[in-house]
């Protein structure tokens, strides 16, 4: 159970929004410490409207959760909801960008300052 780890929404500032129409994703993300650095992202299915092959919803839960804890502008876990319920239950580690690996700490992905492309 992975909701602990989750930032309360009710704390978090407004976010930018950004979407992947090709891919069907929406990606909200939130600078919680105001350094202009996105440290926490949430990333959603996009559903196609009954009907309409050009109108799109958001699905009501996201997939993807993507946090830096400690501010360094580097993401350090994903989380996962297996099922798309929103479920404490359901939402598990996906990948742990701070386990030692091969890769140097600059391959895990970087932040982006808000407002810059």
């Amino acid at each position: 159970m992975a909701c602990g780890k989750l930032p309360a929404p009710a704390s978090l500032p407004a976010p930018t929004i950004r979407s992947d129409a090709g891919a069907g994703l929406v990606f909200e993300e939130y600078d919680r410490n105001g350094d202009r650095l996105i440290d926490y992202a949430v990333v959603s299915v996009m559903v196609q409207a009954d009907g309409s092959q050009d109108e799109y919803t958001i699905a009501p839960f996201p997939l993807f959760y993507i946090i830096d804890y400690n501010y360094d502008g580097y993401a350090d876990v994903s989380l996962i909801d297996t099922v798309g319920k929103g479920r404490c239950d359901d939402i598990v580690l996906y990948q742990d960008f701070t386990v030692p690996h091969e890769e140097p700490k600059d391959s895990r992905p970087r932040a982006t300052v808000r407002g810059e492309a």
